[in-house]
């Protein structure tokens, strides 16, 4: 499915129109984009060149992992979408938080500003890290109910 998000411009010295972002994927009522896509690729790409040294071998893996990453992204914002309509997620900022505080103190990073400047030496931004563990957490807290409500608890006979 491929739509675009876009603005029509009304007046007479304006253009016709402007793409701001291509649809690559509907999940209910919401959307993955080609930017969240070509960004989750870009991690990709950069996260293959720290383990793979041969060109050949990385552009080969990288094709495989590539279809893996937009079922990721859509599967994700399915689980998201789920996390709120069972109101998980509401109070998370406290445990993200909680979170990168614990990441800087056993990394050695003094404060956040040197933690956005490492990741942004990735092609990354605080903004952006806080909102992916964010929504990890979320994930990781829907799966936890959703597999726990199905074990039954079993209690010895008396």
């Amino acid at each position: 499915i491929r739509d675009s998000i876009s603005v029509a411009s009304f007046g007479q010295d304006a253009p016709d129109e402007v793409i701001l972002d291509e649809i690559v994927a509907r999940v209910n009522q919401d959307v993955v984009t080609k930017t969240e896509l070509d960004e989750e690729l870009r991690l990709l790409q950069i996260d293959l060149r720290a383990e793979i040294r041969d060109e050949g071998r990385l552009q080969e893996v990288y094709e495989q992992q590539k279809r893996l990453r937009l079922q990721e992204l859509i599967e994700t914002k399915l689980m998201l979408q789920k996390a709120e309509d069972l109101g998980i997620g509401v109070e998370m900022e406290r445990d993200v938080e909680r979170y990168l505080q614990n990441l800087m103190d056993e990394n050695g990073i003094p404060n956040l500003q040197v933690l956005d400047q490492a990741l942004q030496q990735r092609g990354s931004n605080l903004q952006s890290f806080r909102e992916t563990v964010r929504e990890r957490m979320i994930v990781d807290v829907l799966q936890q109910q959703m597999v726990y409500a199905r074990i039954p608890l079993l209690s010895p006979e008396i």
